[in-house]
């Protein structure tokens, strides 16, 4: 098939087609054709992180192909091509008739791979249905079993917008997409809850959306307007996953099920109505408006509330009667408002103010009884809904004292209304202040200096559960100070360099948190250099290193005593530490003007992740147990390091043909304690054992590129 597609590429590449009749028409063809070779291909069971996104065959590859029509240089009709035959294959198709009709079509799949060395037993004897023979495969038949094919996912996104202008004042865009996506993707399947197993299994994805946006635009020199109408709905083929259990063959309440089933993504649907209107206004002064309605649904079948026969029997005995499905209804409300002005020459000011209201409007059903982890019963409870609302304005002021300099100072005003049943507080405010420093007024330089402070606060924090700490502040409710730094620099001291540089700096402290996360700090730093050594030859290079850190304090707790459950001694402290740097270098080179170019890349990205957990003090006042498990570890560092180096030469037979040799390399190396030597049965846990292995690789690639000027199909004389 790839090759098919490839040669018919070809064909249209360097076929110009001649209208006879056609008058002041041209026509121009483009593209790349060629062969990629491989001199150290990584194994199958390492290629996940080299093909990730990506799908990289062998032998006859298309990169890309144009071909258009232009007729008395306004009509066009245009196709554009990459990668021609492949998973990650993206096609265009387009009809421009300015000032009446643009038609696009085009066609961009996306791939995701996710593992290549998985080991998985077991049957899918429908889809989402796995089984198992009885008896169970033992551990080492888990660990020794074969490789199954990659796991992945494939999305074909397939999008049609048609524009069409019966005046000059009035647009209509009609857009109809449609995302099928199919394959596998790993997930987890528990048996019983967190004392008894779990499995590692792969989630069947046959999922479908369909999107389709409508929309009218009036325009003319003072006011502007657009309505808008969207429609969007996912399908789901599958309802559920069901698999065996790998250690269980007989429903128990003691040891759990010998099946496990989870529900997947319901089928549902999302409707918007939306009106824009701008209009401009004295002193340079301009208004928009926005207005937005949402609906959303979903009333997707429930499944059955336990796979257990164990518990199925007692429920159906004892005549329960559970909600059939979640009859979900979800409304939403925008407002958003913008003004900017500039009423004296140096001077610009802008509002804003944007309002979201997000209602719950589901029916609240009574769940008779709770079936926990498919082994015990608990009593029932209400479905619960998420309602919120958020409102937040901001305004700014602009100020060019001098030429070249200007001053901007804003102020953001944003705050938060939730639910008090379902959230600890009901209510947030955060008011944060701006300024920034511009300056471009040299012919070799130019700079920008901002600076940020915030603060967030809530009213009264409520204890929903007497489970929870009443000293812990979740992330998103807690108080919260910020603080934020940006400098960025450019220079060009001579025409033949140019350098750019950044620095940034972010401060989040959480004062009024006991427990809970107590700072989240970021950090940027980064360079870049292009140089013109000689008009035929030119480097540059850059530089960025990242790194955050945030703090968590928590307390281990555990029994029902408050001797257990607020034992200070318990403390713990967690860091977590994630840092990355990359470099890069480039070159290019006119060996033979016009002829004969070089150029080259090379750069290196390391990532370092690490969880640094530590108590203050030494657990005690509980058992030998309770202090052990209460005692902080610090775990092991996860790195990872990728090193593309890529070298190119390019060859100009004539104006119209080139040939292009490139030969690229790829080195990935990575640890991490989770995953690296994973065995897939380790004890009650039972892993497809894949991760993404180290790999080296290197390859070459080999193009034809015909890329011609226009040519043009005389006009007939008839």
């Amino acid at each position: 098939m790839r090759t098919v597609a490839a040669v018919v590429a070809a064909g249209m590449m360097l076929a110009v087609p001649v209208a006879a009749h056609a008058q002041g028409t041209t026509a121009t063809a483009a593209g790349e054709i060629g062969i990629r070779a491989f001199d150290e291909r990584p194994p199958d069971s390492a290629l996940a992180k080299f093909i990730q996104y990506r799908d990289m065959p062998s032998g006859l590859i298309v990169p890309s192909l144009f071909f258009g029509i232009n007729r008395d240089s306004l009509s066009t009709l245009q196709l554009f091509g990459r990668n021609i035959g492949q998973k990650d294959q993206d096609l265009a198709l387009r009809g421009n008739l300015p000032g009446t009709a643009d038609i696009q079509l085009r066609w961009d799949r996306i791939t995701h791979v996710f593992s290549t060395n998985s080991r998985f037993l077991g049957t899918e004897t429908s889809p989402g249905v796995y089984t198992l023979p009885v008896p169970r495969p033992d551990t080492a038949t888990l660990n020794h079993s074969a490789y199954v094919a990659p796991v992945r996912t494939q999305w074909d996104p397939v999008n049609a917008t048609i524009t069409l202008m019966p005046s000059p004042l009035w647009d209509f865009k009609a857009e109809y997409q449609h995302i099928g996506k199919d394959g596998y993707r790993p997930m987890g399947m528990a048996f019983g809850g967190s004392s008894n197993n779990a499995r590692e299994i792969n989630e069947p994805i046959d999922q479908s959306m369909n999107d389709i946006r409508i929309s009218q635009a009036f325009s003319q020199k003072r006011f502007q307007e657009v309505v808008t109408y969207a429609y969007s709905q996912f399908t789901n083929a599958l309802q559920s996953v069901t698999s065996d259990n790998p250690l269980v063959t007989v429903d128990s309440l003691k040891l759990g099920t010998s099946r496990g089933r989870t529900a997947l993504a319901p089928n549902n649907s999302a409707q918007t109505l939306t009106a824009v209107a701008a209009g401009s206004l004295p002193l340079h002064t301009r208004v928009t408006g926005t207005v937005s309605f949402g609906w959303r649904s979903q009333n997707q079948a429930f499944i059955a509330p336990t796979i257990n026969t164990q518990n199925a029997d007692s429920l159906t005995r004892a005549g329960y009667a559970f909600p059939t499905s979640l009859n979900g209804s979800i409304h939403t409300t925008l407002t958003n408002f913008t003004l900017t002005s500039r009423p004296v020459r140096l001077v610009t000011v802008s509002a804003r103010y944007r309002s979201y209201d997000f209602k719950d409007l589901s029916q609240r059903d009574s769940i008779p009884i709770l079936v926990i982890s498919d082994r015990t019963l608990a009593a029932g409870a209400w479905s619960e809904g998420y309602p919120y609302s958020r409102d937040n304005a901001d305004a700014s002021v602009s100020i060019r004292p001098l030429l070249p300099v200007n001053v901007t100072a804003g102020y953001n005003w944003d705050q938060m209304n939730r639910d008090s049943v379902v959230r600890n507080v009901m209510q947030v405010t955060e008011k944060t202040g701006r300024v920034s420093f511009d300056y471009a007024g040299s012919r070799w330089g130019s700079a920008r200096v901002s600076y940020t402070y915030g603060e967030r606060r809530g009213n009264e924090y409520n204890q929903l559960t007497t489970a929870e700490n009443p000293d812990t502040r979740r992330f998103d409710e807690a108080d919260r100070n910020h603080k934020a730094l940006m400098v960025m620099l450019s220079a060009t001291p001579v025409d033949q360099v140019s350098l750019t540089g950044t620095y940034e700096i972010g401060r989040d402290s959480f004062p009024n948190s006991p427990y809970g996360v107590q700072h989240d700090n970021s950090n940027s730093i980064g360079f870049d250099v292009d140089i013109t050594v000689i008009p035929q030859v030119s480097i540059g290079g850059g530089y960025l290193h990242e790194w955050y850190d945030n703090q968590m304090r928590s307390l281990y707790r555990t029994g029902s005593t408050t001797a257990t459950l607020d034992n200070p001694t318990w403390t713990w402290i967690a860091t977590n530490v994630d840092s990355s740097t990359t470099a890069y270098a480039t070159f290019m080179a006119t060996v033979i003007p016009n002829r004969l170019e070089v150029s080259g890349m090379w750069q290196i990205s390391k990532s370092v992740f690490q969880m640094q957990a530590v108590n203050p003090v030494t657990p005690s006042g509980g058992t030998a147990a309770q202090n052990t498990a209460a005692t902080a570890m610090t775990f092991p560092a996860a790195t990872q390091e990728l090193q593309p180096l890529s070298i190119q030469m390019r060859y100009k037979i004539s104006s119209n043909w080139s040939v292009v040799a490139r030969f690229e390399t790829e080195h990935y190396a990575n640890y991490d304690f989770r995953t690296t030597n994973l065995a897939p049965a380790t004890g009650n846990y039972i892993f497809q054992g894949n991760s993404l292995l180290p790999y080296d690789a290197k390859y070459f690639t080999f193009l034809v590129a015909f890329r011609p000027g226009l040519i043009r199909v005389p006009r007939s004389a008839l």
